[in-house]
């Protein structure tokens, strides 16, 4: 792959980066992220009414699983964005957890347990992903799970 070269007088992107920007991004995140627990709550909320709905089977539980995937998804994206690195572990785990499952297979104890685990954090205000608390719910939930937890 041959390295980029702007053409002409073709400025980077990036060359408007200064601390002051990165300042406040930093600061907006920080706003942001005092938020951050409350979204969780609301997601928790709606991955247990997924749940419930997948528990009607057939192609209620495929369009229930596409959206704790797509929740999931987006809790995998923020978790360590905002503080919270075991979320996005434990989100990465429900991602795993349906794309590993047998055609028709019902994992809804398997994801019962990692929604559990996701509020543990969230109530606990685990943000140490190596704390003795940390450990104890990754430990609870691959016991859980039947698997190891990445």
């Amino acid at each position: 792959m041959r390295p980029f070269h702007p053409r002409g007088n073709a400025r980077s992107p990036l060359a408007n980066i200064n601390a002051d920007t990165i300042r406040r991004a930093e600061e907006a995140v920080g706003k942001l992220a005092s938020q951050y627990r409350d979204w969780v709550r609301g997601d928790i909320t709606k991955l247990r009414q997924s749940l419930t709905a997948a528990k009607a089977g057939g192609d209620a539980r495929d369009d229930a699983y596409r959206e704790i995937r797509r929740l999931a998804h987006d809790l995998r994206g923020q978790g360590t964005t905002f503080g919270y690195p075991l979320v996005t572990r434990i989100a990465q785990s429900v991602s795993q957890t349906l794309k590993e499952r047998a055609p028709g297979a019902n994992v809804d104890a398997q994801l019962g347990a990692h929604f559990d685990a996701i509020s543990a954090v969230i109530e606990g205000d685990i943000a140490d992903a190596h704390s003795g608390d940390a450990a104890k719910i990754i430990e609870l939930l691959q016991l859980a799970i039947g698997r190891a937890v990445a």
